[in-house]
C-alpha cells in the first residue's frame, strides 16, 4: 500500500514505489485516516520493506527508521483507479494522476509492452507515478487459436490482465465475436489471466453474460 500524505488543499508528500520498498519510514505526527473511516488525531505509521507494518496513536519506536514529521497533515490510503489509459502518458500526465490522489491503476488497454515499460519506468524511479498494474491488447477479430495465443503470450510476458475486449454494440455481438470471446475466457482460466470486457450496450452486455 501507498501512503498519501496531504494538507487541507493540496498533496504535499508521496512514498512513490520505487522509495517505498527501498526504505525503511517512519510517519509521525500524522492525522490518520483509517480504511475502516477511524480517525487516528495524531499517530505514527511505521513502513518496512515497503509495507505498512503498524499504525498506532501517539508515537511507536522509530529507531532505525527514515522519520518524515507529517505536521499534522493527514494520512491516508491512495485511490485506486480499476481502468485507465495510461500506456501513451509522459512523465507529467502520470505525475498528475499521482497528484491527484490514484496510487494504483490497472491499466485499460494499448500494448502489453508499452503498459510494461511505464510500469518498470515507475519502479525505477525514471517517473514520479502511480503504481501500474499493465494490460495487454487482445482483438476479437481473429481466430479463436489466434485468441488463445495472445493469451498465452501476455501471461509470458507476466500481464495477468488483459485490456478492455469491446464487443460490437449495435445489434449486437456476432458469434464469431462470441466464439473468440469464449476461447480467450477459456485459456485465460488456464494460465491465470484476467479477461476484462466492454459491453457498451444491452444486446452486447446480453451476449456477453452468455455462458461459455
Amino acid at each position: 500500500m501507498k501512503i498519501l500524505l496531504a494538507g487541507p488543499l493540496v498533496i504535499a508528500a508521496l512514498l512513490a514505489p520505487g522509495v517505498a520498498t527501498a526504505q525503511d519510514i517512519a510517519i509521525t505526527n500524522a492525522r490518520i485516516i483509517v480504511g475502516s473511516g477511524q480517525v487516528i488525531d495524531s499517530g505514527t505509521i511505521v513502513v518496512r520493506g515497503g509495507k505498512i507494518v503498524s499504525v498506532s496513536p501517539g508515537t511507536a519506536p522509530t529507531q532505525g527508521l527514515r522519520t518524515i514529521d507529517a505536521k499534522g497533515m493527514s494520512a491516508m490510503p491512495g485511490f485506486i483507479d480499476g481502468h485507465k489509459h495510461v500506456n501513451n502518458f509522459n512523465a507529467e500526465q502520470i505525475k498528475s494522476m499521482l497528484e491527484a490522489g490514484y496510487t494504483t491503476v490497472l491499466s485499460g488497454g494499448g500494448p502489453a509492452d508499452a503498459n510494461v515499460a511505464l510500469r518498470d519506468r515507475v519502479d525505477k524511479g525514471e517517473f514520479v507515478g502511480p503504481r501500474i498494474i499493465p494490460s495487454g491488447q487482445i482483438n476479437l477479430r481473429q481466430t479463436p487459436a489466434e485468441a488463445r495465443a495472445a493469451v498465452q503470450a501476455l501471461a509470458a510476458k507476466g500481464v495477468k490482465h488483459t485490456g478492455e475486449i469491446g464487443l460490437t454494440p449495435e445489434p449486437g455481438s456476432p458469434q464469431a465475436e462470441i466464439e473468440v470471446l469464449k476461447a480467450i475466457v477459456d485459456e485465460a482460466k488456464k494460465v491465470g489471466v484476467q479477461v476484462n470486457v466492454h459491453a457498451v450496450s444491452s444486446p452486447a452486455w446480453s451476449r456477453r453474460s452468455t455462458p461459455a
